[in-house]
């Protein structure tokens, strides 16, 4: 009986530092979510900005693309949602094909760096939001992007945006 209490006793206490560690082991996974949420957070905040009229990415933006392609590999359910704006000058029909073509471009820029086209979602506005002044010339340029957020596909939330 003793040695079987005995044995009991060296197994809770095993049970109890195997405890310690799976709380230890689950803190640092949060922190790691939480340092990858950040990285995210952080090369979502490029704008992807085009001139005026056009829809074509500078190719500049690819290793962008290739960067949070990778990092999107390993977080399943996320979606990235791609939407296209253009600002307000110009015929209302064009804006809004012009905003789904920029939106396009860079759907086909993350498709091409290895993100699944069923993990994008796509949505294009035209002139819906444009609120700058004819003369705002930075402010017509900001107008002419698409933005990036990355969506839960479970919940279909917002998460992370720019």
């Amino acid at each position: 009986w003793k040695a079987l209490k005995a044995e009991a006793e060296s197994l809770n206490a095993r049970i109890k530092t195997s405890e310690q560690q799976v709380i230890s082991l689950e803190s640092e996974l949060r922190t790691e979510a939480m340092a990858m949420k950040d990285t995210l957070q952080q090369m979502l905040s490029i704008q992807v900005l085009f001139r005026t009229g056009e829809s074509e990415l500078a190719k500049i933006n690819q290793d962008w693309f290739e960067q949070l392609a990778e990092l999107l590999a390993s977080m399943d359910g996320i979606l990235i949602r791609v939407e296209g704006f253009a600002d307000a000058r110009g015929d209302e029909d064009y804006n809004a094909q012009l905003s789904t073509e920029r939106a396009l471009a860079v759907r086909d820029a993350l498709v091409r760096a290895g993100v699944p086209s069923g993990r994008i979602t796509l949505d294009s506005y035209g002139e819906r939001f444009s609120r700058a002044d004819e003369g705002d010339l930075d402010g017509l340029a900001m107008e002419r992007r698409v933005e990036l957020s990355l969506v839960d596909g479970g919940e279909r939330q917002r998460i992370a945006q720019k």
